[in-house]
């Protein structure tokens, strides 16, 4: 993925400058944005006829989404849900774990980490996800980088 970071000139706030258009940047989950992507950057993206017509702020992505989160009645259950966001739309994934992250870091972390491994068909991903989650976790320089990544715009 060809990207470059700059900083709109109007609000002074960084953002990812990519050059993929249409499915490819849905497709990939460090692009995603779902329904977030206001109605300039569908038309910009070529993204209308592929996202539902609805445009949500990243606030209201952040509601729904814990919501959904909660309303998964066991861990393992949670940690699927968590997992399968990853894979969709990191940027919504690591802001929605930075802001309940007591709650989540037990989900994404061990002892339920272990548990989805022994437990998990082949092919479920479970283990990258578990490997990409423990190398941002492990470090306080990718914690803070993680954190200025998916701040608030």
């Amino acid at each position: 993925m060809t990207f470059s970071l700059k900083i709109d000139p109007s609000t002074r706030q960084e953002y990812m400058a990519v050059r993929q258009r249409g499915r490819p940047l849905l497709i990939n989950p460090c692009t995603n944005k779902s329904t977030a992507f206001t109605a300039g950057e569908r038309n910009e993206l070529d993204l209308w006829g592929l996202l539902p017509p609805a445009i949500c702020t990243m606030e209201q992505q952040l509601q729904r989404t814990y919501e959904n989160f909660q309303a998964n009645p066991t861990d393992l259950e949670k940690f699927i849900y968590l997992t399968s966001l990853h894979d969709r739309n990191e940027t919504l994934f690591f802001r929605l774990v930075l802001e309940h992250i007591d709650e989540m870091m037990p989900i994404v972390y061990t002892p339920i980490c272990r548990f989805a491994l022994k437990n998990e068909p082949p092919n479920a991903g479970a283990r990258s996800f578990i490997a990409d989650t423990r190398a941002s976790c492990n470090s306080s320089e990718k914690r803070k980088r993680a954190k200025r990544a998916v701040a608030p715009i």
